[in-house]
């Protein structure tokens, strides 16, 4: 999220100030949920590594389904509080009128963000278990560089900050994609040793790309 929040910020700060601000505001309720979608998903890694390490593969499916139902259902709870009362919910985190003035326009963005974001960080977590290193920096980086890039630099073109949340939501969308495809090869049962990348480069690249 590093690189991705960088970008974002300079191309919003680029669009103009207030929609920086606006972005800014969004962006706090987004980070609001991450801390309790990542709890769930730092579970779901815990798990998933001792199932897969007692050969119970056939818990790794049901594990997925609660941990996914209630991370998406409290993220679409919290984007749709947020999304039909902006002015008042928004305007308990600033005194500036002119701020969350049009801030409904880009609020509603948080259903498709989070909606997306809650399910990709379950099972990027569940990757994580499996210390599947390789496969969550392949999927972050495709993410990044096919959903978000490519529109954050035509919204700076045309200051259209519809664009630069539609680049977010397309990123988390294909980062799900990414997750689901490779998930069904982690279920075979089958007798093989998992090849763990270092520690410390599976740290920085999950920093860097999650």
């Amino acid at each position: 999220m590093v690189v991705t929040w960088a970008i974002f910020n300079k191309q919003g700060a680029a669009i103009g100030k207030i929609v920086f601000t606006e972005n800014a505001l969004i962006f706090e309720i987004f980070a609001l949920l991450m801390y309790f979608v990542e709890g769930l998903g730092v579970a779901t890694e815990s798990f998933s590594g001792k199932f897969t390490g007692e050969g119970a593969k056939d818990r790794l499916i049901p594990l997925i389904s609660v941990a996914s139902g209630i991370s998406f259902l409290t993220a679409l709870a919290f984007a749709f509080v947020y999304a039909f009362f902006p002015k008042t919910l928004f305007g308990m985190l600033t005194n500036h009128p002119e701020v969350i003035e049009n801030i409904g326009l880009y609020a509603w963005w948080l259903l498709f963000v989070m909606g997306f974001a809650s399910l990709a960080w379950i099972l990027q977590g569940y990757f994580l278990g499996l210390a599947e290193g390789n496969t969550i920096v392949k999927v972050s980086f495709i993410s990044l560089v096919i959903g978000f890039i490519p529109l954050a630099g035509v919204s700076e073109h045309f200051h259209n900050n519809h664009l630069l949340w539609l680049g977010v939501s397309l990123m988390m969308a294909i980062k799900l994609i990414g997750f689901s495809v490779e998930m069904p090869r982690t279920l075979r049962f089958e007798d093989r040793k998992s090849t763990r990348l270092n520690s410390s480069h599976l740290v920085i690249s999950y920093a860097v790309f999650c």
